[in-house]
């Protein structure tokens, strides 16, 4: 039952997020655009870490919070999908970093959708087995 819930709930979300805020900002695009991390479904994010993403060509990079990551990704209109083998750097971190980061990554591999949304926010909608969940990216460029 909890589990036909979450995934209720994260439709309802999947839909708000795809129909009110559609991607209308002009000066910011997918790739060219250093993004990081504001926001998480139901994670606070642990303080003094930065998680960043760059897209570029169907290459993923950034930072995962402790180390840095390397995939690559397709997208067709607003649907996107991460590969499942991202490359990363084996630098150990503070447990509550190390953990973070392994969430960060199994949420990436879930991606499905993106889009812009009116603010400039970058938002990838996941799926895992326990749900939907979006990752809310800012625009290094909007934050100044």
């Amino acid at each position: 039952m909890r589990q036909k819930l979450t995934s209720f709930l994260g439709l309802i979300t999947l839909a708000s997020v795809l129909t009110g805020q559609q991607a209308i900002a002009s000066t910011v695009t997918l790739e060219g655009t250093n993004w990081k991390l504001s926001q998480w479904t139901g994670t606070e994010l642990v303080e003094d870490t930065e998680i960043s993403a760059a897209f570029t060509a169907g290459n993923l990079a950034g930072s995962s919070g402790c180390n840095r990551y390397v995939t690559r990704y397709q997208k067709e209109e607003d649907n996107m999908a991460v590969q499942s083998e991202i490359a990363s750097t084996m630098k150990a971190c503070p447990e509550a970093w190390m953990k973070q980061e392994a969430s960060f990554l199994a949420a990436l591999k879930g991606v499905q959708q993106y889009g812009i949304t009116k603010e400039g926010k970058l938002q990838l909608v996941y799926r895992l087995p326990e749900g939907f969940g979006i990752l809310t990216f800012m625009s290094e460029n909007l934050k100044k």
